[in-house]
């Protein structure tokens, strides 16, 4: 559908628009946790730049010429990449989201009357 763009223009829809959603209902608590979420994109990149080219040579999958744009950084297509980092920024954003809505939730059930404050259990900053 998209020729050589296929690819990054999947995956630039499936990661950018729910990170872009979740920070902008979440932006202060995000903020205060980014350490949480550069540290989860970093372990995560780390641990697929090991394991992609296990998963290739076993060719568990495969990377179809037509669909990408043929940029190759070491021995992944610039798209591989750039999932290996958004798609853990995502799932850590949509992490910490879910557990700020739940602390949300369960302040409003024991204090109903009180004015929400936003609390963060995850950063401890002074």
């Amino acid at each position: 559908m998209f020729g050589q763009y296929t690819y990054i223009v999947y995956l630039l829809a499936f990661c950018l628009i729910p990170i872009g959603l979740f920070w902008a209902s979440n932006f202060r608590f995000l903020r205060k946790n980014l350490r949480v979420i550069g540290m989860t994109a970093l372990v995560i990149f780390v641990y697929l730049c090991v394991t992609d080219p296990l998963a290739e040579a076993w060719h568990t999958w495969f990377f179809s010429n037509d669909r990408i744009l043929g940029w190759w950084i070491v021995n992944f297509p610039f798209e591989e990449g750039l999932f290996f980092l958004l798609v853990p920024i995502a799932v850590a954003t949509a992490t910490l989201t879910f557990i700020s809505l739940q602390e949300r939730i369960m302040d409003r059930q024991i204090n109903p009357n009180e004015k929400h404050v936003e609390s963060s259990t995850l950063s401890r900053s002074s």
